[in-house]
């Protein structure tokens, strides 16, 4: 019988893929034993204490960090640690998920379409390997699994960023705000359905935190990165109006009416390239009353700064 989650299914070309949905009548892994990966066999749901991997102090046990923004890579201090693709898909998915996970869980999420003992010895098999590098990367207990809390992961890191910023925090931290607007996407070279959404929900809340840092740096007058983070938002989706429309925002508060005419017909062109539209009204408004009327001469010098303020705001 195959360890199936119900719903519907992607099955990537060198690993098996998940399938998405409710499960029942499984039991966890019986033969999982109490094999740990920088973590104790107890605790793990409730309290997430323990050792190292088989009885190794937790002191003994190097510390590591995750990237997944633009590809995979584990690092144990500065040295990169390879991994086969299923132990990379593995430590990704407990990353991504953030909390933990039983083991019928994990196995039927990465190895769906084998059947359940041999999904989870594909599962043991990854957490053997994991095991040998001696790194503090996954707990594990015999029915949950878990991303080690000492596991630096940089989706984690610009997640919580970017959300400080829709909150109205972050202005002071030079090094967030430049890591936000340099960040790409989560794992692009992986196609797993369970990528998928997790990409995509990375990518809508830095796209909303970039714009709002836009408009929150334009408000403090700090005009040279308030175009980074829309410019950023731009190349990011550049059929998006209201990136481009944030980025023109700037520029007008600046008095660069010319700078923004261009942001707007660079974008009039690609959605009208790609998607055969036109800009809303809101763009031909925000250009019009910036020179005049469309293919009008600019107004006044601070006009337009004086307009996109009050849009900010």
């Amino acid at each position: 019988m195959a360890c199936v989650h119900g719903g519907w299914e992607r099955t990537a070309p060198d690993e098996r893929g998940p399938r998405h949905g409710g499960h029942a009548g499984h039991v966890a892994d019986p033969s999982a034993g109490t094999m740990t990966t920088g973590a104790g066999a107890r605790g793990l749901p409730g309290g997430r204490r323990g050792g190292g991997p088989r009885g190794r102090p937790a002191h003994d046990v190097r510390p590591a960090s995750l990237s997944m923004i633009g590809g995979f890579r584990l690092l144990s201090g500065a040295a990169s640690v390879d991994l086969p693709m299923s132990a990379q898909r593995l430590v990704a998915f407990l990353a991504l998920r953030g909390r933990p996970l039983t083991r019928l869980h994990v196995a039927c999420m990465l190895w769906t379409d084998l059947p359940e003992p041999r999904a989870f010895a594909s599962l043991r098999s990854a957490l053997w390997r994991l095991q040998r590098l001696g790194l503090t990367v996954v707990e594990a207990t015999s029915t949950h699994l878990a991303i080690h809390p000492a596991v630096e992961v940089d989706v984690r890191d610009v997640s919580a960023f970017a959300q400080g910023v829709l909150e109205g925090r972050g202005l002071g931290d030079l090094e967030g705000i430049d890591r936000l607007c340099a960040s790409g996407e989560v794992l692009p070279d992986w196609y797993d359905d369970w990528i998928l959404i997790e990409r995509e929900r990375f990518r809508e809340r830095r796209l909303h935190a970039l714009e709002a840092l836009c408009g929150s740096l334009v408000r403090i007058r700090d005009f040279a990165r308030a175009v980074e983070a829309g410019l950023a938002a731009v190349a990011q989706d550049p059929l998006r109006e209201s990136a481009h429309r944030a980025v023109m925002l700037t520029h007008l508060a600046e008095s660069n009416v010319v700078a923004a005419r261009r942001q707007y017909e660079l974008y009039r062109r690609l959605i009208g390239d790609e998607c055969g539209l036109e800009p809303s009204d809101e763009m031909r408004r925000l250009i019009g009353g910036a020179t005049g009327g469309r293919g009008a001469r600019a107004r006044e010098p601070g006009a337009g700064a004086r307009s996109a303020e009050v849009t900010l705001r």
